[in-house]
């Protein structure tokens, strides 16, 4: 039992008794538990929606200028059908995708995204799985030659390794 204080109409206080009942209570608890059970659910909706998808290679280029056209071209006859062949040979690249800058004065001009399904690869030093199967495909003079060739075309590479997240439908 729980007791407030109130006036009457003399500005007097007075001590009043509050008696909960048994029925009320249940309704608060009902109610609660059930506020409860959605925001759990809700909340962990959204924590499985994002789960982790592996390790991700971001290469971003920077070419000399008026090179990019050039570089672009050996990029899509040599590199990518090595990258597709790294790929189908599961060879630790799982996916790939670039993008091309289009607008002048930007940080970088090119940027690849190579996929995997975790960092393993780096536990030992050798070179990417594209370079792998460029050098098998042409041989290690001719490939050696292609990314010469493609590194006198560039400013600057950046690598970064990141852990990528994916949204689960």
């Amino acid at each position: 039992m729980n007791f407030i204080f109130r006036s009457n109409r003399k500005g007097q206080l007075i001590q009043t008794r509050i008696h909960h009942s048994n029925a009320a209570n249940r309704v608060f608890k009902i109610y609660f538990c059930f506020l409860l059970f959605f925001m759990v659910f809700f909340v962990s909706l959204d924590l499985l929606a994002q789960s982790e998808a592996g390790s991700v290679v971001v290469v971003q280029i920077k070419f000399k200028t008026g090179s990019s056209g050039k570089w672009k071209s050996v990029f899509e006859s040599n590199i990518v059908p090595a990258i597709r062949e790294a790929i189908e040979k599961k060879d630790w690249i799982t996916n790939f995708c670039y993008f091309e800058n289009v607008v002048a004065g930007q940080a970088c001009d090119f940027i690849l995204i190579l996929q995997s399904s975790s960092f393993s690869f780096f536990d030992e030093r050798r070179p990417f799985p594209h370079y792998q199967a460029l050098f098998r495909r042409l041989g290690r003079e001719n490939g050696g030659q292609i990314v010469k060739e493609m590194s006198d075309l560039e400013e600057s590479v950046s690598i970064t390794i990141m852990r990528s997240y994916e949204w689960e439908k």
